[in-house]
């Protein structure tokens, strides 16, 4: 008798412990949890607020990257993540494949989102960014960068990248068409680069331009002021360029 009431609980610990495996799983092991205090990357750190369904994460300077796949639901148990908003405090270079879906918003802690590169997909296939995005001009794009971005309502993208408008639409081709993801590409960045409410592209010379104007400057050539950087130093290639033979257009030479 005691063999008949054994086996029936053995297989019932058996199932339960089937399933408890079974939903841990994610389709990119070792599957991470998300918990209430993180890191993300090198200087990345995160909390994780449930009763908001929000991500806040701190960065530790200029140089902080997110993982790869930092937040995608399949390196996660179960696949899933919730649908959350992030808001990121400091400057950060986005993780390939770092969202995905699940995405809701991502904005700055004060307003503005500093991205200091975007790899390979970095914001998935749904992504919101709210507020001011402003990229230096030292930033990257991987392929695909902005793929599935979508700017909120008064959001806009001021970017110190030296052609910056082209360099976008130009990391699309380093991906193929495979299921249309070129051809949805091209129309989220045409539609971003097209309409000056949502693009803006910083002037020569500034390193750093946001809705308050440029704070740095790219090199000594230029002098800050003002929100602008002035030309200060020129080749004699650049001063040529730059002049014309009917004194409409003056520089100083400084010979140094």
């Amino acid at each position: 008798m005691k063999k008949i009431i054994l086996l029936p609980s053995l297989v019932v610990i058996f199932i339960l412990k089937f399933i408890n495996t079974s939903m841990a799983e994610c389709r990119f092991p070792p599957c991470k949890k998300l918990e209430s205090v993180g890191t993300c990357g090198e200087g990345c750190t995160y909390t994780y607020d449930q009763s908001t369904q929000t991500v806040y994460i701190s960065t530790a300077g200029n140089d902080s990257k997110m993982a790869y796949g930092a937040f995608h639901p399949q390196y996660y148990e179960n696949n899933y993540l919730p649908y959350l908003n992030y808001i990121i405090d400091g400057p950060i270079s986005i993780g390939g494949n770092a969202f995905t879906a699940n995405v809701e918003t991502i904005s700055g802690a004060n307003g503005t989102l500093i991205l200091t590169g975007i790899n390979h997909h970095g914001f998935g296939d749904n992504a919101t960014l709210s507020g001011n995005i402003v990229i230096p001009a030292n930033a990257r794009f991987g392929s695909i960068a902005f793929h599935g971005v979508t700017l909120a309502d008064g959001a806009k993208i001021y970017c110190a990248v030296e052609n910056c408008a082209q360099k976008m639409i130009d990391s699309c081709n380093a991906y193929g068409d495979a299921d249309g993801y070129r051809t949805r590409y091209l129309n989220v960045v045409q539609t971003i680069i097209s309409d000056e409410d949502k693009f803006e592209q910083a002037p020569e010379g500034c390193d750093f331009w946001s809705s308050e104007g440029c704070s740095k400057c790219t090199n000594s050539n230029y002098s800050l002021e003002y929100g602008y950087c002035y030309r200060k130093r020129y080749t004699i290639q650049e001063a040529d360029a730059a002049t014309s033979d009917d004194n409409e257009n003056m520089i100083e030479w400084i010979f140094e």
